[in-house]
């Protein structure tokens, strides 16, 4: 759990500084999604 969410932050700063605009898309919804799984998990 703990190494795909750390590889998923790793891929946003990639993708932000490859300013590649659609995988930056998708990865902010897909790293979004995660926090609020993680926030009802928590809450």
């Amino acid at each position: 759990m703990f190494s795909s969410f750390h590889w998923f932050f790793n891929g946003t700063t990639d993708n932000y500084v490859h300013s590649s605009y659609g995988l930056s898309i998708i990865s902010k919804v897909t790293s979004l999604s995660y926090l609020i799984i993680l926030w009802l998990l928590v809450v």
